[in-house]
């Protein structure tokens, strides 16, 4: 080093240095790395989401479909008022299973490395295909 600089100035000029070759190669080449692995992170989280929403709107809409028969005493208005709740439950049910049908390579991805994809995607499917089977529906 010069000999106009003092010792102290020596240990400032290399710490500067390194902080900004740290901050270029950190900026070049370890941030687009972590906001790629933060997308995947988000994708994974959202698939996950989903996938809970949907089994849950087939759980609570089978539920009610079966804890709110048609009562052949009710009144007229009460029974068609129930027939439309009906309609819009199984509509909920047929929308549900579609997705899961449909997404069901995303719970492969949002659930990796564990047994929950196999058990996920097998619900899924199942799922939809009792769904459209040409099972009675029974409102008991």
């Amino acid at each position: 080093m010069p000999d106009w600089m003092p010792s102290w100035g020596t240990t400032a000029l290399i710490s500067i240095v390194t902080s900004l070759l740290t901050l270029i190669v950190s900026g070049r080449y370890i941030l687009p790395l972590l906001e790629v692995r933060n997308r995947r992170f988000q994708a994974k989280m959202q698939a996950r989401e989903k996938f809970q929403a949907n089994m849950l709107t087939v759980l609570s809409a089978a539920t009610r479909l079966l804890a709110a028969p048609v009562p052949r005493e009710a009144t007229d208005t009460v029974r068609s008022a129930l027939r439309e709740e009906r309609i819009r439950w199984r509509a909920q049910i047929d929308e549900a299973t579609k997705y899961l049908a449909d997404h069901f390579e995303q719970v492969i991805f949002a659930y990796a490395g564990s047994r929950i994809p196999e058990l996920a995607v097998r619900y899924s499917g199942n799922a939809r295909m009792v769904w459209i089977s040409d099972r009675t529906r029974t409102a008991s």
